[in-house]
């Protein structure tokens, strides 16, 4: 079974998911958000409460996760941009 789990304020998450699932060779998979899959989390004390706020950090406020794919863009920019001069005519 496969658990997709998207971002709160994703508006067209739940419609790409659908189109996704549709290709699968199951058909199915279980659809949330990850608010709602850490709240049950808590609930069910299912998911230690330090891994559960670092995966909000990251999955749900954004704040983490912001930093991230920050880092990784400037990364593959200065890999970008080195390749270029490599293979730049002199």
């Amino acid at each position: 079974m496969l658990l997709m789990l998207l971002h709160p304020g994703d508006r067209s998450g739940l419609d790409q998911a659908q189109v996704y699932v549709t290709g699968l060779s199951a058909g199915v998979a279980a659809v949330s958000t990850w608010d709602v899959f850490l709240r049950a989390a808590g609930s069910a004390s299912a998911m230690d409460g330090e891994l559960r706020r670092a995966l909000e950090l990251r999955y749900v406020d954004m704040g983490l996760s912001e930093s991230a794919w920050s880092d990784l863009c400037l990364q593959f920019r200065i890999h970008l941009a080195g390749r270029t001069a490599q293979t730049s005519p002199k």
